[in-house]
């Protein structure tokens, strides 16, 4: 039996601890290096007064082979099945996703039955053509769902989550949106096999909140000897000979047989930026992504929403999402209370990064009352705001050359990996996130270092949001 190695994780977020529990399940030494004073990241939890809060809506779900099976062993009772509700806010009128006959109808009136005829008019040319050869994000919907569709679907939203959608990449959309063209759509609402591609009827959660996930997995972790040190922020990854020697910190430097960073990727080539030259360096600064503020609101109501989460496609109110956590679990919110996280996604140079907390706040409290959800400002008894920087990648025309210019120049440092959402800029989820820390810990524990990349990284490439 081959000595176990020491592998060094940079990052206790999902990514991070799915990859640390897997490699300590196999005998490996494993230390992760966590810059924040929780585990998680992004999929963490927190406390505020009664309330136990997520950043932003998180959700258990999953299409990939084992991942539900494994989640539900490691929550044991505490994963809550949940039968999922949202909705989308067009035209002045809640609809139900996927769409039901009966909401179709409830909801017809002058405005629907106009902007319904007209999309639908609009969508015909796309009946006889493709998106798969479109060159942005804009002519990939309009392809597929015609002019009036893309503008009354697609085109609000992208521009409030990262920016004018004739300067992002078609891979964007194939990637976050689940529906292609009108055809598929419709082919979708009308097959339940269809549907369950795009839709989960259920989904499960954390009775205590998202960040039980990543606590259990740390448990496992340390169990089995691994190391997870907390508040120890990395300044830098010493190369020698072409290989990644240590991982320096404010406070030491760790030794490792291998190192793999799920920061993001351009923290990474910062941190080796004299191991791969100042251009690969430069290309993955040039990645750009959108920040996330997150407007929490505590209302005197027992429940404010009919649903998990409403999407806001349109450019008429300010957010792009609207969840309630305690329609996830109940034991996070007070019986008589209730909250909801109203979330703002900040593309760079936008004109939402020029407003002020107060008129952000002041701003959301005016577009809840405008689409029914507050009725008025006394409803609210508290409220907060957090701002995370870097949350969502923004795939521009110029990315993918970024992208694989820096990873090119990483991939020569023989013992230094990057995976995860941020370390490879990847769209994707939790379940995704989790199925990449077992696939790459099969990866690193049959020896092949940095053989076979390029079918793994296909791989990673191929996951879909499922909502």
């Amino acid at each position: 039996m081959k000595a176990a190695k020491h592998y060094i994780i940079i990052g206790a977020g999902i990514s991070g601890l799915s990859l640390g529990y897997y490699l300590v399940q196999n005998g490996q030494k494993v230390t992760i290096i966590e810059k924040n004073k929780l585990v998680g990241g992004i999929s963490s939890s927190f406390k505020y007064k009664d309330f136990k809060f997520d950043i932003g809506p998180h959700k258990l779900y999953s299409q990939l082979e084992g991942i539900m099976p494994f989640l539900k062993e490691l929550l044991g009772n505490d994963a809550l099945e949940v039968k999922k509700k949202n909705s989308l806010y067009l035209f002045d009128k809640y609809f139900s996703f996927p769409l039901k006959i009966g909401n179709l109808i409830s909801n017809i009136s002058p405005k629907t039955i106009a902007n319904g005829m007209k999309i639908g008019l609009s969508a015909v040319p796309s009946l006889f053509s493709s998106s798969k050869n479109a060159k942005n994000y804009e002519e990939y919907f309009t392809k597929g769902f015609g002019k009036a569709g893309y503008r009354s679907l697609f085109e609000g939203y992208a521009r409030k989550v990262w920016g004018d959608p004739k300067y992002l990449s078609a891979e964007l959309a194939r990637k976050r949106i689940p529906v292609e063209s009108i055809t598929k759509f419709m082919l979708q609402m009308l097959s339940k096999k269809e549907k369950s591609k795009i839709s989960a009827d259920i989904f499960y959660y954390p009775k205590n909140g998202i960040i039980q996930v990543c606590e259990n997995l740390a448990d496992a972790i340390r169990k089995n000897n691994g190391k997870i040190l907390l508040n120890e922020k990395v300044t830098g990854i010493v190369v020698k000979n072409n290989r990644a020697i240590k991982v320096k910190t404010a406070k030491k430097g760790i030794k490792g047989d291998h190192i793999i960073s799920t920061s993001h990727i351009d923290d990474l080539a910062g941190w080796v930026k004299s191991s791969i030259g100042k251009e690969s360096y430069e290309a993955s600064k040039k990645l750009k992504y959108s920040s996330l503020t997150l407007v929490y609101l505590l209302l005197n109501k027992e429940r404010a929403l009919n649903e998990n989460w409403i999407f806001f496609p349109g450019n008429e109110v300010i957010f792009n999402r609207v969840s309630e956590q305690k329609s996830f679990s109940r034991y996070t919110a007070p019986s008589n209370k209730t909250a909801i996280c109203v979330e703002i996604t900040i593309p760079e140079g936008s004109e939402a990064e020029k407003l002020s907390k107060n008129e952000i706040f002041e701003k959301v409290k005016g577009d809840l009352k405008k689409t029914g959800i507050l009725k008025n400002d006394l409803e609210i008894y508290d409220y907060f705001m957090r701002k995370d920087e870097k949350i969502y990648p923004t795939y521009d025309l110029e990315y993918r050359n970024n992208l694989n210019l820096t990873m090119n120049s990483l991939l020569k440092i023989e013992n230094l990996s990057t995976i995860g959402r941020y370390g490879l800029f990847n769209y994707n989820n939790m379940d995704h996130c989790i199925d990449m820390g077992f696939i790459f810990g099969k990866y690193l524990l049959e020896n092949k270092e940095k053989t076979n990349w390029t079918e793994l990284m296909k791989r990673f490439d191929e996951y879909r949001i499922v909502d």
